[in-house]
């Protein structure tokens, strides 16, 4: 009896700890500096939920990225301790920008200090620029994409993406999508399968009309480039995965960094306990989405503009 009671008892939390949340509210907080060689621009999508464990967490995760994107100075560190809100985030992020921005402009100064001064490469600015963007807010989590891009000299820039699944009960960053002794069954599955049209084809997305490319293409270019990787990151939607591959990794730069969006009663069997609980809790097609997602395939991950004033390409 005395068993019994205590397995109703960890049920009982379980539920609660996946009981569902209310909406985020965004605060969005963004600063930029520039200087003669350089600049940094930092955008973020602070969410603000009910729940102030979930606010507490994303807070410090949110605070993690922007000490990385700074080295871990001392000075940011000092200043990351008073960081406990919005308004106090708000004022943290114009202090990184500055730091930041200041030195990808010494380092590139120092770069171009020997060149002539009718130099093409003097008239170049480097970046490092931190975009935190919410990309779906569910009852039971939230997915983010941390975008960060850096353009050192040369002929573009590069941008890593880093999405996360975050749970609304306690804010606990989810990183671990994929059962690690499935994920090379599941990379040699969507090798073979994902180009079938029952799967949902190949699907480019989001891109300049001019610049779609058919879907055998995409799967001549997959096949040639042959570095398929075993799936890593990734963040889900409901009744979709997307995984989230980097610029280069499966394909060349011009096809950006692309997603491989897959249905979850296909990825089910594939992914960890952690994301099958907050799917299994949360209602399948819900509203919350953030922006229009297609069908499985793959797309591209990015729209590729170019940015005034530079002479290279940006993910947005």
């Amino acid at each position: 009896m005395k068993k019994l009671i205590c397995i109703l008892f960890a049920f009982i939390s379980g539920v609660a700890a996946l009981s569902a949340q209310g909406k985020l509210k965004i605060q969005n907080l963004s600063s930029s500096y520039e200087t003669t060689y350089g600049s940094c621009s930092i955008s973020i999508a602070y969410p603000i939920s009910e729940n102030p464990v979930f606010n507490k967490a994303i807070n410090n995760q949110i605070l993690e990225f922007l000490r990385d994107m700074g080295d871990k100075s001392e000075e940011l560190d000092r200043k990351a301790e008073k960081v406990k809100d919005a308004s106090s985030m708000n004022m943290f992020i114009k202090d990184v920008a500055k730091i930041v921005g200041t030195r990808v402009s010494d380092e590139w100064e120092e770069t171009v200090k020997d060149l002539e001064e009718d130099d093409y490469l003097r008239t170049v600015k480097c970046e490092h620029d931190l975009d935190f963007r919410l990309i779906t807010d569910k009852p039971h989590y939230a997915c983010f994409n941390v975008v960060d891009f850096y353009y050192g000299g040369g002929a573009h820039g590069f941008t890593n993406f880093l999405p996360i699944i975050v749970r609304k009960s306690d804010g606990k960053a989810i990183r671990e999508v994929f059962r690690k002794d499935k994920v090379g069954q599941f990379r040699d599955y969507l090798k073979t399968n994902m180009y079938k049209d029952d799967f949902g084809g190949l699907q480019l997305t989001d891109i300049e009309k001019d610049d779609l490319k058919g879907k055998a293409e995409i799967a001549s270019a997959l096949r040639a480039y042959d570095s398929f990787s075993e799936p890593d990151l990734a963040w889900i939607d409901g009744d979709d995965v997307y995984i989230q591959y980097q610029q280069y990794e499966i394909l060349p730069y011009a096809y950006g960094a692309p997603e491989i969006v897959v249905p979850v009663r296909i990825a089910m069997p594939y992914l960890t306990d952690e994301v099958k609980n907050l799917l299994n809790v949360s209602k399948i097609g819900s509203k919350n989405k953030i922006s229009r997602r297609g069908k499985a395939g793959i797309r591209r991950g990015s729209k590729v503009v170019r940015k005034k004033g530079t002479n290279r390409r940006m993910h947005k």
